[in-house]
């Protein structure tokens, strides 16, 4: 299939004209992404510091602990349980490798194939799907519900 010079020249215009499209589309797109990350974590740090009431929280109401899992040993209760007492009894964001740290440090191990880190990234990742985690630059922040906090 042969073209004409005119219709080669045409092209190749076009061509040019669609990279510099899609250069500014790419360009756009990159800004969008920057600023509706920024805005998820101004949302996030919004949510955590607001009052757990239906008037300005839509979070699902977190799991609240029985007695008997707050006063057993950490190695004795679920990993996903371990991972909410850590978060209370610590009080401060933690990355995975912290809290994988100080569940060992406390007796906790992964009784299985999958290593402990494995299960604590997994769980934490599980948590942050649920609402009961925030994530933000590598760390995790633990939404507590009112009755956590008394």
């Amino acid at each position: 299939m042969s073209f004409t010079p005119q219709v080669i020249s045409e092209l190749r215009g076009e061509a040019i004209s669609l990279e510099k499209d899609l250069a500014e589309l790419v360009r756009q797109t990159e800004e969008i992404n920057a600023k509706s990350e920024k805005i998820r974590r101004r949302l996030a740090a919004i949510k955590v510091l607001l009052p757990n009431n239906s008037e300005t929280d839509n979070l699902p109401q977190m799991r609240i602990f029985s007695p008997r899992v707050a006063d057993e040993p950490l190695a004795d209760i679920s990993i996903r349980d371990a991972i909410r007492r850590v978060f209370i009894e610590v009080k401060r964001p933690m990355t995975s490798s912290e809290v994988c740290h100080y569940l060992r440090s406390h007796g906790a191990s992964s009784n299985g194939k999958t290593s402990l880190s494995a299960r604590v990234a997994s769980e934490l990742y599980k948590l942050k799907r649920a609402n009961e985690m925030n994530y933000d630059n590598g760390r995790y922040f633990y939404i507590h519900s009112e009755y956590e906090s008394q």
